[in-house]
């Protein structure tokens, strides 16, 4: 069967990770300690919520994800040197003493370090996003022992691109202009424009991910460096366990929001746009796998660019659209969470009627609810919770109302470069998926993670509430239906 190439490349190396506490961090570390022979892991980490650094790798290394890991690796604090250190302050807030070990000794760079908040303050997500990439590519200069150093994107970086191919773009202005121009101007002021300055990318994100590729591609040319772009990141495939999440960031909220019966009406402004999502696990896979290949063509005698991988699944591979995985959400609610009858979801793109909707299905239950809870003694939450689902689709909508189609010929050019041994090691062709059985497994991990119940109403204020829909939903119909066509489809 031969060996692996890509167990091979990491065999005895040392390795530097930024952003191993969060969500592909935490994957990251896991699979390098339980799927190869690395020497050491050095993990960039802050302070963190009133936590000391050593203090919040104490808590991740508790989570569960590495249990299995802690099996087959028993040593595992030995290949651990916590780096103490912050993306976020000049230097990457490095001692001298960790600067230099990190000079020595790193083999390996994995750059995941970000805030991957939308609607970060633009300031804040540029010291993060690019002036700690900045940093990270000065300090790499410095190593003579380094043969790869994967710095990791989105693939909705280059957002007002239609077609995004597998290299690096330009800014519409010339890098030292936009840097000067965010660096100079006042916090009070950028706030009060970044939409004007960040225009036409969306949010903060992907603008300032753009940034940092255009720092890559105009200042680490001397560097065996790649970017990885993945797509919408969603919980694990298959490992270390099925389903696993740390978060309820993007669509796992509002998933979430479905299955608990809470909500049950979709975005207004949907299409039938496509939902590029890739498993946490297999996208880390795909990483792994990329610092290998940018090894490999670094030392090769053909001249090459700064490789880009995008890992997507594509249009022509995407298993689900958005509304799709939302009626998905709440079929596989109905099956998995108990009491679930009153879990459904509705569509409709006609304003009026989607504000009725939203009122009937969910403010006035929700004030209504909240009071209940109220005169019981127990905290208010339903409007809360509302809020912040409508927030979500606010801040999903430029990604759940778009297609792109995306160019991943180095992804798919580098799994076929794999032998037998990689794919058993390291899978990540997304081809190899069955989606039917992850979005299954997705929903029933969510509510068991979770703890998932639906929220049941007292038998008179259920009895009250039925009521009072009826007397909503015949206004409805008098008012509003009668003077519009309108067309909202309901999926049980």
């Amino acid at each position: 069967m031969g060996t692996s190439g890509i167990k091979d490349f990491y065999l005895y190396s040392k390795v530097f990770i930024t952003g191993g506490t969060g969500f592909m961090g935490k994957i990251l570390v896991e699979k390098l300690l339980r799927s190869t022979e690395v020497s050491m892991l050095y993990l960039l980490i802050r302070e963190k919520r009133g936590k000391t650094a050593h203090q919040v790798l104490d808590l991740l290394l508790q989570d569960k994800i590495f249990n299995k890991m802690k099996e087959i690796c028993p040593n595992y604090r030995q290949k651990i040197q916590l780096v103490q250190g912050d993306c976020s302050v000049s230097g990457l807030g490095l001692g001298t003493s960790d600067r230099q070990m990190l000079i020595s000794n790193t083999d390996i760079i994995f750059h995941l370090a970000a805030t991957v908040r939308f609607n970060a303050d633009l300031k804040t997500a540029y010291r993060i996003n690019v002036c700690g990439t900045k940093d990270l590519i000065l300090l790499a200069k410095q190593m003579g022992n380094l043969k790869s150093f994967v710095h990791v994107s989105t693939a909705y970086s280059n957002f007002p691109v239609n077609y995004i191919q597998e290299k690096l773009y330009d800014m519409p202005e010339s890098l030292e202009e936009m840097c000067q121009t965010i660096e100079k101007l006042d916090e009070d002021y950028i706030n009060k424009y970044t939409e004007r300055i960040i225009e036409p990318w969306p949010n903060t994100y992907t603008f300032t991910k753009a940034i940092a590729e255009m720092v890559i591609k105009n200042g680490a040319d001397q560097l065996p460096i790649g970017v990885f772009r993945p797509s919408v990141v969603m919980p694990t495939y298959r490992e270390p366990i099925a389903s696993w999440t740390d978060n309820l960031n993007g669509p796992s909220g509002i998933c979430l929001g479905i299955i608990k019966g809470i909500l049950k009406l979709g975005p207004c402004d949907h299409n039938e746009s496509l939902a590029d999502l890739v498993p946490v696990d297999m996208c880390v896979n795909g990483l792994l796998a990329s610092a290998w290949d940018i090894s490999a063509k670094r030392n090769s005698s053909i001249p090459e660019t700064t490789p880009v991988y995008n890992y997507v699944c594509g249009a022509d591979k995407s298993p689900i659209r958005w509304r799709e995985l939302l009626k998905i959400s709440a079929v596989y609610g109905r099956k998995y969470v108990d009491n679930s009858a009153n879990i459904f979801v509705i569509f409709t793109n006609f304003a009026m009627c989607h504000w009725v909707l939203d009122m009937v299905y969910h403010i006035i239950p929700a004030f209504f609810m909240d009071m209940f809870l109220f005169l019981r003694g127990k905290r208010m939450r339903l409007l809360s919770t509302h809020r912040k689902i409508r927030k979500m689709f606010i801040l999903l909508s430029p990604v759940y109302t778009n297609t792109w189609n995306f160019d991943n010929d180095n992804i798919t050019r580098l799994w076929n470069r794999t032998n037998e041994r990689d794919r058993e090691h390291f899978p990540f062709s997304l081809q190899d998926v069955n989606w039917n059985n992850y979005f299954a497994s997705y929903i029933r991990g969510l509510k068991e993670q979770f703890h998932v119940k639906p929220i049941n109403l007292s038998h008179w204020f259920a009895i009250f509430w039925q009521l009072l829909k009826i007397l909503l939903v015949f206004f409805t119909c008098n008012t509003v239906i009668s003077k519009y066509q309108s067309v909202a489809e309901i999926y049980y």
